[in-house]
């Protein structure tokens, strides 16, 4: 993995945001419009970047090995960074004690992740296959464990809404057809690639508006937010790297694409729960927007380090 290939894309990642930080704060965009894009990606552009990957590959015995090693790599990364942040964030007199846990559980997986690695490593459908699965995982988690950590209460949890998610739904359709080597029209390709190809843009666009809404001091001023990003883009990709070692893992695209969905910034849906299940989201906020930041200079020294 090139080290300036890496950087390059970073940066040029970094710059599709602007725009919306200008629309924002030129008043040419408000929250209304985040909430827009941010549907758009989420029902529609991800959920076609994950099934372009099942459609654009060919069924080999070797890659559905590595489909459900993808599987099982990322729910020992989950847990195994969820166990940092119980410890870390152990004291029950830290305001905002549960959200810090939450923030650093769950990656940017989708709205950043796959955006960026479709960046780095253009036209491997291997890498955004196994990074498909780790969004895979992220959702069963985030519904169950994820809420549960936030609420302490069993009422909360929602399979239905675990299994019941496009890039889910998405991942079935793709796998069977995978599966059963089903032969699908060149145009639902083409159909699938031209909103797959939205992915970046509006990903990083919504992206830019939320930046631009948080002022600089807040976003800066909560030292145990830097801790949750010390967590979150270094420790979670370093523990996830010392699991492929356990297991030895040796391909490259599994390798890089369970490491960088690990290094991740923190989720957006942080800043969801945050507002569904308790009374301030400003740490979760703060948590995701600050890690966003960082993780233009964490992601390329993840890279030159720990890819393959």
């Amino acid at each position: 993995m090139s080290f300036s290939t890496v950087i390059i894309n970073t940066l040029l990642l970094l710059a599709l945001a602007v725009p919306g930080y200008l629309l924002t704060k030129l008043k040419m965009a408000d929250g209304s419009a985040v909430r827009t894009l941010s549907n758009l990606l989420l029902y529609v552009c991800m959920p076609f970047m994950v099934l372009k990957s099942f459609l654009t590959l060919r069924y080999e015995e070797a890659l559905m090995v590595n489909i459900l090693y993808s599987l099982l790599f990322s729910v020992l990364g989950t847990i195994a960074i969820m166990a940092a942040a119980l410890v870390v964030f152990r004291r029950k007199d830290v305001a905002g004690r549960k959200i810090y846990q939450l923030a650093t559980m769950f990656s940017n997986c989708g709205f950043f992740g796959l955006p960026f690695l479709a960046a780095v490593f253009p036209d491997n459908g291997y890498v955004i296959l196994y990074a498909s699965m780790y969004i895979v995982v992220f959702n069963l988690l985030t519904w169950t464990l994820g809420v549960y950590m936030l609420t302490g209460d069993k009422k909360y949890v929602s399979v239905k809404k675990a299994l019941v998610n496009p890039a889910l739904i998405f991942s079935v359709i793709g796998f069977v057809l995978f599966v059963l080597k089903v032969s699908v029209p060149e145009a639902v390709i083409t159909f699938s690639d031209f909103w797959s190809t939205m992915t970046s843009p509006v990903a990083m666009t919504v992206t830019g508006m939320r930046l631009a809404e948080m002022p600089l001091k807040a976003l800066f001023s909560d030292w145990r937010a830097f801790v949750v990003s010390a967590l979150r883009l270094l420790a979670a990709p370093a523990l996830m790297l010392g699991i492929l070692m356990i297991f030895g893992v040796s391909d490259a695209d599994l390798f890089n694409a369970m490491v960088i969905s690990a290094a991740m910034p923190v989720a957006a849906t942080t800043v969801v729960f945050a507002e569904m299940f308790t009374d301030d989201s400003s740490a979760a906020v703060t948590t995701m927007l600050l890690s966003s930041v960082l993780c233009v200079v964490s992601i390329p020294i993840v890279a030159m380090i720990m890819l393959i």
